[in-house]
Parts: structure tokens; C-alpha cells; sequence
């Protein structure tokens, strides 16, 4: 029975860990521990991220069409069984441009970024951008990493994240109760 996605990061936290305590940030402690150059991926806006951070490493911002973005958010929240989620599309509509959703304010979020996306620390993408032209976006997003992609790389990075082979890759995360099977 293959173990459910808490376990697995935990067993990584103390084999990577050893003598650590979880209560002190399994996530904080990794990447304490992890060589550099790092990626960190999170969803949290630029002012509750340390006030130099644009100053000591590269931030690849990635934003969405509003209306896609309430629409897939609204499927999350009815889809995690945690969240308890009632309301209608329309009322988390309402939500998130009154910013009053959980895990808002979008609107400041989105324009904190906004305001910085000529810092040469900052690259600002639309998710839109990456669908039309995924070839050139990953052209200046390996620019500004620093990295020189070549043509296969980029290639190979296109495939490699389409959905018809992510959803192909691996198993579902899984977890008894954690999905509301009804949404789909």
C-alpha cells in the first residue's frame, strides 16, 4: 500500500533531518539543508515574503486570467473536503473580487508583483503567455534564470509538463476523505 504524501514528506524531513523537530518547520529545516541554487515554490504575496528578497535571489512571478484563476480556485475548494466549501461559483466570485476569500487578497497580491515586474530580480508572467507561446517564455524565463536552455531542453520541458503526460505520470495523490469524489 503506497503511503500518502504527509508520511513520504515526513520519512524525507528525517532522513534529511536527522535530530530536527518537525514543530520547528519541516519545510524550513529542508531547505536549510538543500545545495544551492534552490527553487521555492509558493503562493504568498511579496509583502509577507523577507523585505530584501528581490535584492538576494531571482522571484519568478506567475499570474492568471482572473476568471480562470476564481473558476479553478472555486474547483479546489469544493474538491479538498478540509476546505467545507457551500458556496456557489458566484458567491466565491463575489469573494474574491470583494477580497474577501480565503487566501486573498488577490487584487494586492497580483499588483505587489505588478509594481516590482521591472526589478532585475523579478520576472512577471501571465499564464496566458505560457499557453500561446510556451517556446518563448521558456526562452525568457532561461534568460533570466541564467541557465541557456537548449532548443531539446526547451522541448523536452514542454512535453515533459503537458497535461495529457502529467496526468499520465505517477499516481493521484490520495487520501481517504480528502476529496470530495462528487467533483470531478
Amino acid at each position: 500500500m503506497k503511503k500518502n504524501n504527509m508520511d513520504t514528506t515526513l520519512t524525507i524531513f528525517r532522513r534529511h533531518c536527522p535530530n530536527k523537530k518537525i514543530e520547528d518547520g519541516v519545510f524550513k529545516q529542508m531547505l536549510e539543508v538543500t545545495q544551492s541554487p534552490r527553487i521555492i515554490k509558493c503562493h504568498f504575496p511579496l509583502e509577507i515574503l523577507p523585505p530584501h528578497l528581490l535584492e538576494k535571489v531571482k522571484v519568478v512571478y506567475v499570474t492568471r486570467n482572473p476568471k480562470d484563476m476564481i473558476v479553478s480556485y472555486y474547483h479546489l475548494l469544493k474538491y479538498l473536503t478540509f476546505f467545507n466549501y457551500k458556496g456557489s461559483l458566484e458567491k466565491h466570485a463575489k469573494e474574491v473580487i470583494s477580497d474577501e476569500a480565503m487566501f486573498g487578497p488577490f487584487w494586492r497580491h497580483v499588483h505587489q508583483a505588478w509594481e516590482k515586474r521591472y526589478h532585475p530580480n523579478l520576472h512577471f508572467i501571465f499564464y496566458e503567455d505560457l499557453k500561446k507561446d510556451i517556446m518563448g517564455e521558456l526562452g525568457k524565463l532561461s534568460d533570466f534564470v541564467g541557465i541557456n536552455l537548449t532548443e531539446q531542453q526547451k522541448q523536452n520541458i514542454v512535453e515533459h509538463t503537458s497535461f495529457s503526460n502529467m496526468k499520465h505520470r505517477g499516481e493521484p495523490v490520495k487520501g481517504e476523505g480528502l476529496f470530495n469524489e462528487e467533483v470531478k
